[in-house]
């Protein structure tokens, strides 16, 4: 039976591969050669032009200033500038005439979300840039220590450490009710102006855009039904830990969603800091390294290099020594403020990895 599968299985997959290549037979090769050059050189321009918008970007998010927030907005609009232009030249060629392959990236490069409108374009950056910026400063003013916490690492540890109902809960609503009020309107206007782009090109809205990305009809389909696999094992995990969560804190009902801020994360993304209150074997080796970090004097740098160090035994490259000299490791003491959230960079030109 098992032979009979792996028959068909081949069969399938050599008649599929049969159609691919004879699809290509008819494409038009003056066309083809024509586009294929195009692709070449926006593919050795285009690293360029990003290198120098996400060198601004990096300056801003590492340094939350206004020079480098109008430095940022500048070289985004210069990139976007540039697309403009490309995505112009790309929608020349009839892809109805290329290979797939190559009409594929020619597609991805005339396929765009932004307005043409510089000055909507304008306006959407900025707005962009004034959450980030909110979002990474924002201070919640503790009258129990008298003093201002910031996210990371003030408000983040008091959600990962403390098991204080009133605690975690002072920390969860105050970073929203701090950061909320003066991020809505100007999310409001970001969806606007979003939408209103992606109309200017055809699409229902920023959604459609977005979702076309993974090149599937069905995606809503698809995720629904991968919900459906999922849905009686998260509902019974969900109905564990809100049990073992409700002897922790009377406020746990058993018939109620779990309340956010019980769950050791600011954004209730991961569970691992309620891992002590939730376990299921009471007296197995933890899963918690921390405790073994701490006594071996682990940093933020030992603990980078040892995951690089995981990656190099497995035969993989290791990390260019620009990694080390231009990353933001740690938060920095010297009072700038960041964005304190943790995201790796590729500026896809010279190794430049952060």
């Amino acid at each position: 039976m098992a032979s009979r599968n792996m028959l068909e299985f081949l069969w399938l997959s050599l008649t599929l591969l049969f159609l691919l290549v004879h699809a290509d037979d008819k494409f038009d090769a003056g066309e083809e050669r024509k586009a294929k050059a195009f692709l070449k050189s926006y593919n050795e321009e285009r690293p360029k032009r990003s290198y120098v918008s996400n060198e601004a970007s990096w300056m801003y998010q590492t340094n939350l200033t206004k020079h480098n927030q109008n430095m940022q907005i500048q070289a985004s609009k210069a990139l976007e500038i540039y697309l403009l232009e490309v995505e112009k030249n790309a929608s020349a060629f009839n892809t109805s005439k290329l290979s797939y392959d190559t009409a594929r990236q020619i597609n991805f490069i005339v396929a765009s979300g932004s307005s043409k409108n510089t000055t909507k374009f304008d306006k959407l950056a900025t707005v962009k840039a004034q959450m980030k910026e909110i979002y990474s400063t924002g201070k919640v003013y503790d009258s129990e220590n008298k003093k201002n916490l910031s996210l990371s690492p003030d408000l983040v540890k008091i959600m990962a450490t403390s098991d204080n109902y009133d605690r975690l809960l002072f920390a969860w609503d105050g970073w929203r009710e701090t950061t909320g009020p003066k991020l809505r309107p100007l999310y409001k206007q970001f969806v606007e102006l979003s939408n209103d782009g992606a109309k200017e090109r055809g699409w229902q809205d920023t959604g459609e855009w977005w979702r076309s990305w993974y090149e599937v009809e069905n995606l809503p389909e698809i995720a629904e039904d991968l919900w459906n696999n999922l849905r009686d094992l998260y509902q019974e995990l969900h109905a564990y830990v809100r049990h073992k969560l409700s002897k922790k804190y009377p406020q746990v009902m058993n018939d109620e969603a779990i309340p956010a801020h019980v769950l050791g994360n600011m954004w209730s993304q991961s569970w691992t800091n309620i891992y002590t209150y939730v376990e299921p074997y009471q007296g197995k080796p933890s899963l918690d390294v921390t405790k073994n970090l701490k006594e071996q004097n682990y940093t933020a740098l030992k603990m980078m290099k040892l995951a690089e160090s995981f990656f190099t035994s497995i035969g993989l490259e290791g990390l260019p020594k620009s990694f080390y000299d231009k990353s933001l490791i740690e938060k920095p003491e010297d009072g700038r403020e960041v964005v304190c959230h943790a995201s790796a960079w590729d500026f896809k030109i010279n190794k430049d990895v952060r």
